[in-house]
């Protein structure tokens, strides 16, 4: 778990251990090649995580659709 913050210095509480957004993005940038490696997958802040896929259409599978 990690802990995020816009202003870690005026957090009410852990704000010593909170990374800023931007630190937060520069560790998930720099642990993407790990996660790589060891066959996962690291989606950035603010990306999606179905890629492409989340830009087509979805398609009903049938399960609770009405018609």
């Amino acid at each position: 778990m990690v802990e995020v913050h816009p202003d870690p210095d005026g957090a009410l509480s852990d704000g010593d251990q909170s990374l800023t957004p931007a630190e937060f993005r520069r560790l998930v940038e720099e642990i993407a090649p790990v996660a790589e490696a060891i066959g996962r997958k690291v989606v950035l802040p603010g990306s999606s995580p179905f890629g492409r896929a989340a830009q087509r259409p979805a398609r009903s599978t049938g399960w609770g659709s009405a018609g």
